[in-house]
């Protein structure tokens, strides 16, 4: 079993690059990860 990796991705006040943010996360080619969006 692979390790888990915690992303975690803080976005106040950053809607101009979270779209790009998420997708480079969801891009990637380990697949056992977490993503946590915090919005602080």
């Amino acid at each position: 079993m692979m390790p888990l990796i915690s992303v975690v991705v803080p976005v106040y006040q950053v809607e101009k690059y979270i779209r790009r943010c998420l997708d480079s996360v969801i891009g990637q080619t380990m697949r056992e990860w977490e993503m946590i969006v915090v919005d602080d």
